[in-house]
């Protein structure tokens, strides 16, 4: 009796590669996200005077800080962009080497 292709998927070493690969990638991403996005208020609510510094002109260090958040979202998603092709090619070869095994 062959297995259902969920199964053979489920127990494919490839798959388990693709996803520690994907953990080592997105677990330590979505730390430095949550940490520099959190970062803006508790600076704002326990140092004020020091985010509220002009740093150019009328322009704080905290719409500064903004701002580079705003560019970090961009440059996050840049990235993980670049990597989920490798990751989608990881995937194309766990299908093909489950559908070769379903016509054998």
């Amino acid at each position: 009796m062959s297995q259902s292709p969920s199964n053979m998927i489920g127990h494919s070493a490839l798959l388990r590669q693709l996803i520690q690969k994907k953990k080592r990638f997105l677990i330590p991403m979505c730390l430095f996200f949550l940490f520099f996005y959190f970062s803006l208020p508790v600076l704002i609510i326990i140092k004020p005077e020091w985010m509220n510094q002009a740093v150019y002109g009328s322009i704080s260090l905290a719409w500064i800080y903004a701002a580079a958040q705003c560019l970090m979202t961009l440059l996050l998603s840049s990235i993980y962009m670049l990597r989920a092709r490798h990751f989608d090619q990881m995937a194309a070869q766990i299908t093909s080497s489950v559908e070769s095994e379903e016509i054998t």
